[in-house]
């Protein structure tokens, strides 16, 4: 598996390529790559996004009245974890104060 520094920019890079804008969240055993999805995304955007968010270590979908959607998905900064904790329960990665 690629190290961790290359999987982030790859998901960086996939999130921009579906039209959103990413962010980079730097948290203690983890990075989280986020981008807020618009209301008018398309399937094909949706298609793309989860096809991005599935090469992460853990990924989830934040759906408020408040923020809107955010995407994140995580990466481990140590060895990734096997693909049957990729839930990513009890993580956080919103975009919390943007």
């Amino acid at each position: 598996m690629p190290a961790p520094d290359v999987r982030i920019d790859a998901i960086g890079r996939g999130l921009a390529a579906a039209g959103l804008n990413p962010r980079v969240k730097e948290h203690g055993d983890h990075v989280c790559v986020e981008a807020r999805i618009p209301a008018t995304a398309s399937a094909e955007v949706w298609r793309r996004v989860l096809a991005v968010l599935e090469t992460a270590d853990f990924f989830g979908l934040i759906s408020s009245a408040r923020q809107g959607r955010i995407a994140w998905a995580a990466v481990r900064k140590g060895e990734s974890i096997g693909s049957d904790d990729s839930t990513g329960q009890g993580h956080d990665c919103n975009m919390q104060g943007s």
